[in-house]
């Protein structure tokens, strides 16, 4: 997650002059994606409250995105 949140923050605050910013933005929208498929699948298992995986996706819908 460290990547996804630096790059993702550097590109906020750097804006334009975000050294190859292209790269970073795409970089960024892969692993988003990558993240929203696994916590799709994670989902469709239908996890227990409170289990691991319950605890995981509450994360990626109340902090990540």
């Amino acid at each position: 997650m460290s990547i996804y949140h630096g790059l993702g923050l550097a590109s906020k605050i750097l804006g334009s002059n975000m050294p190859e910013a292209a790269r970073a933005n795409q970089i960024v929208q892969q692993y988003e994606q990558r993240l929203s498929t696994l916590a799709a699948a994670l989902s469709a298992r239908n996890p227990e409250p409170n289990s691991f995986a319950a605890s995981s996706l509450k994360a990626w819908d109340a902090c990540v995105r």
